[in-house]
């Protein structure tokens, strides 16, 4: 698994800059996803995770961010500005239409525990939430879509194997993608885990890539 920082998708932008934390970012020169490989045997190495959730809270959008990073309730939410580039301690959070988007490192530390399906679960009753994560480096792709409470569909590799498939294809979801059958780098990549993200959000990966987000340390 990679452990550098963690990107929002930001196409054609500086994948150097850190912008409104007021402070220089050591972040490599990793590529900002998604940039178009010319096949699927040319791996970008890309690795993020985020969540995507809808209604939003009236109130306490603060707390649905700690449960949903395991924060924790007596865990600060530090603002340090505007973001186009999280790092390890950094969390984005914006809106894009109906939805309030989460980016950030932070879900690696928790994403295989119980507890991180717990609380997607508690946080998409009365709504919806979906969760995508992108590790191509070790053969890490996958995506959950839950609706008020329940998980509609499941899609995940680990380590270039098909680890979870349930649930009917989404609408939007590429035909025959997302199947038991997985080769890594041959199979489905991030472009084709971008067609359900799109088509589940409603908003076109410029819409959700250049959406600000308010970056909060954790």
């Amino acid at each position: 698994m990679r452990t550098g920082p963690c990107f929002v998708p930001s196409p054609g932008r500086d994948a150097r800059r850190l912008v409104g934390a007021g402070r220089a970012a050591d972040i490599g020169a990793l590529p900002i996803f998604p940039a178009p490989p010319p096949s699927n045997d040319d791996p970008m190495g890309t690795h993020y995770n985020a969540i995507a959730f809808r209604p939003s809270p009236e109130a306490g959008l603060e707390g649905r961010v700690r449960a949903l990073t395991g924060v924790g309730a007596k865990g600060a939410l530090d603002p340090v500005g505007p973001v186009e580039i999280m790092t390890r301690d950094v969390v984005g959070v914006g809106r894009v239409g109906e939805w309030t988007v989460i980016w950030g490192e932070v879900l690696f530390a928790w994403r295989d525990s119980d507890a991180f399906a717990a609380a997607q679960e508690r946080a998409s009753e009365g709504g919806e939430l979906l969760w995508w994560v992108v590790e191509d480096t070790s053969g890490g792709l996958g995506f959950t879509l839950w609706r008020d409470g329940e998980r509609v569909r499941e899609w995940i590799a680990v380590e270039g194997q098909v680890a979870e498939n349930t649930g009917e294809p989404l609408p939007g979801e590429p035909e025959g993608a997302f199947t038991d059958g997985f080769e890594l780098f041959h199979g489905p990549g991030e472009w084709t885990l971008v067609e359900v993200v799109t088509a589940v959000l409603g908003a076109s990966w410029e819409e959700i890539a250049l959406a600000p987000y308010q970056g909060y340390r954790v």
